[in-house]
């Protein structure tokens, strides 16, 4: 079952990525919020699959009635909440990742201005900045000059939300958790500026020496 969950999910997900491509309003939308359902499932059931009987499990106890159910999600249930937090956070600093891919090379500032379009340099309202969702609806376009965004964007956001999943399962809440989600942020980083300019920023670089050292 789990397994043709993932199969679901992956295939929800190509066709709402399709159709937020090339549908016109409002499928495009409606598109992409397949696209995000189609991604949820697919990553609700590899959790599933690594944790042996918790759908099953989860299934069981709906059958056995209210009851038992709420017990499950008491004991159990909470473990999605927590997995799809962590990729939305994941995503949140995966968008983040993106200003210092594109500034750190030219010595700008992280924090200030606002992010922009690199085309028309228009300030980018919130509504537009949603990590993941705002590049689906906007088919990957500046909503006022039209000019195409780069789908580095996108697949930054989604590579670190996958990411931090994975770190999660791996270890849980606590100091490795932290440490390894800080890593591999930075060598996110640190591999998209170098396939862009060819350079290692001594602003990652050198804290992340110092940081492995620590921890090991």
């Amino acid at each position: 079952m789990e397994a043709f969950l993932v199969c679901l999910g992956v295939t929800g997900m190509g066709y709402g990525l399709w159709a937020s491509t090339r549908l016109r309003a409002p499928y495009d939308t409606l598109g992409a919020l397949v696209a995000l359902v189609g991604l949820g499932t697919a990553l609700g059931a590899t959790v599933a699959l690594t944790v042996p009987g918790f759908f099953a499990g989860g299934v069981t106890a709906a059958l056995e009635g209210v009851p038992a159910f709420t017990h499950w999600l008491k004991a159990n249930g909470v473990t999605y909440a927590v997995y799809s937090l962590t990729f939305v956070f994941g995503a949140m600093v995966g968008s983040f990742l993106n200003v210092c891919i594109v500034r750190l090379p030219k010595g700008e500032s992280i924090i200030t201005p606002r992010s922009h379009c690199p085309g028309c340099k228009t300030p980018i309202p919130f509504y537009d900045n949603i990590p993941l969702i705002s590049y689906l609806t906007l088919k990957g376009r500046c909503r006022f000059c039209r000019e195409m965004i780069s789908p580095r964007y996108f697949v930054v956001e989604l590579l670190m939300a996958s990411l931090a999943v994975a770190l999660w399962h791996r270890f849980g809440l606590g100091p490795a958790f932290i440490v390894n989600f800080v890593f591999v942020a930075a060598l996110i980083v640190i591999s998209f500026i170098d396939l862009d300019v060819r350079i290692v920023p001594d602003v990652i670089s050198l804290p992340g020496i110092g940081l492995g050292l620590l921890w090991s």
